[in-house]
């Protein structure tokens, strides 16, 4: 059971992935609305990035509560979208300077209302050759693995570990993420051990109404 609570003194690591491989211009159902999965990938990480920011800010300045690294995986590789120049994790305070433009999303509710949704276009739709995710998660490792053996960290809420994903792998077969997430899963501070979490993105074909 995790005990720290997250404050300046005793912040935590947020690593969010983003799989953005050639299947993510599929086609899924996000909130009952028709999107790509490349969309939703972009607004759950927009959305994960805001609620951070927002819990952050307190008299209009965000404070050092989380240090925060977003990336997307593809063909092209491992391309930070939050990072600082050394490609490692930054104070999410220096992201008051970075605000990037809002986006409007037009999400379907009960009824069939279009509610518009507006978050802060940190990342934007990508979906190009392979799927990475073996090289993407031992980029985390090494990025949680450094943050945690800093000792300013050690006595800090361990990091957490989002990928968002329709779980399409291109360079490693499933025995070895599982292997590699499980190393990611050991790495910790003295509260605990790292929080790994996938975000599923399903098929079109396979979302059901009764879900």
């Amino acid at each position: 059971m995790y005990q720290r609570s997250i404050t300046r003194t005793s912040h935590s690591a947020i690593v969010i992935a983003i799989d953005c491989s050639i299947s993510m211009q599929e086609w899924t159902t996000f909130y009952r609305t028709r999107m790509r999965k490349m969309e939703v990938a972009s607004l759950i990480a927009n959305f994960a990035i805001d609620e951070l920011v927002t819990r952050s800010t307190r008299a209009g300045d965000i404070r050092n509560y989380y240090d925060i690294a977003v990336f997307q995986y593809s063909g092209d590789g491992i391309e930070p979208v939050i990072a600082s120049e050394d490609n490692n994790m930054v104070n999410i305070s220096t992201l008051q300077d970075r605000m990037p433009q809002p986006v409007c999303y037009n999400i379907r509710q009960v009824h069939d209302n279009i509610i518009p949704i507006s978050l802060n276009g940190w990342t934007t739709p990508k979906a190009s050759g392979t799927a990475p995710m073996y090289e993407a998660l031992a980029h985390i490792k090494n990025l949680v693995s450094k943050w945690c053996s800093d000792t300013f960290n050690r006595n800090s809420f361990p990091p957490i570990v989002i990928n968002i994903t329709d779980g399409c792998c291109s360079d490693a077969e499933d025995a070895e993420l599982l292997d590699i997430a499980s190393e990611i899963k050991s790495i910790g501070t003295y509260d605990g051990t790292a929080l790994l979490l996938n975000v599923y993105l399903a098929n079109e074909a396979d979302y059901s109404e009764q879900i």
